[in-house]
């Protein structure tokens, strides 16, 4: 089963070279959401994955961790 993967947000939004606040700013959402996707505190909905994936510039499976890949 697949599911949001909060590292993977916050390894891309590094990698990336944005801030936090861009990335709050690009998807319409306020920092504190960013931090608590990030953090794990809060599993966003698809279409605010999606529109994560469009700020970061990836594809939106880059977010997601295949749980049973992970039991292997």
């Amino acid at each position: 089963m697949m599911r949001f993967n909060p590292q993977a947000l916050q390894q891309a939004r590094r990698e990336s070279g944005l801030r936090a606040e861009a990335v709050a700013l690009g998807a319409d959402r306020s920092l504190d959401s960013i931090r608590g996707y990030e953090k794990g505190r809060v599993d966003p909905p698809t279409s605010i994955l999606c529109r994560l994936a469009n700020v970061l510039d990836i594809d939106v499976r880059t977010l997601f961790v295949d749980d049973d890949q992970d039991a292997a």
